[in-house]
């Protein structure tokens, strides 16, 4: 969940007219025990108004929370792919990038390929768990069934 706030700052001294002054604001906040900083020089004159925006640093800290995972696919020759009902061109073995992933949650992908086993075309279709910063492999090289009786 993001939360940004805005700060309005109203403490300046009466500035003489003509001059220009430099001002600088540092922002710092604190997420999952990292810290973020940044900071702002401005020029300022009298009867001007800035505004100065620091969303930015609240979107690298719920960054910091995520990470892109993997998903890597090993196909038979001649295999077509689809991922979550959506035709992928791939072959042989290929790894995807997720978007970025919420670190400790699980997500699931419902991963697809069509391919002739004994003459006839079969479907073997697999729900995967993929999670930030992790890579999970897929390989239709083997059918599901005789993965699942081998455990």
């Amino acid at each position: 969940m993001e939360s940004f706030f805005l700060l309005t700052f109203k403490a300046s001294p009466e500035l003489a007219r003509g001059r220009t002054f430099s001002y600088t604001f540092e922002a710092e906040l604190s997420r999952g025990g990292q810290r973020f900083a940044e900071k702002k020089i401005i020029l300022v004159q009298a009867g001007r108004r800035l505004e100065l925006d620091f969303t930015g640093l609240g979107r690298r800290a719920a960054q910091a929370d995520t990470a892109p995972g993997s998903l890597t696919v090993v196909l038979p020759e001649g295999a077509l792919l689809t991922v979550n009902d959506v035709a992928v061109n791939a072959n042989g073995r290929q790894t995807f990038p997720t978007p970025p992933l919420e670190k400790g949650k699980a997500y699931s992908y419902t991963v697809k390929a069509e391919m002739l086993r004994e003459g006839e075309v079969v479907a073997d279709t697999r729900k995967v768990e993929v999670a930030a910063g992790k890579t999970t492999t897929v390989d239709f090289t083997t059918p599901a069934q005789a993965l699942a009786s081998g455990r």
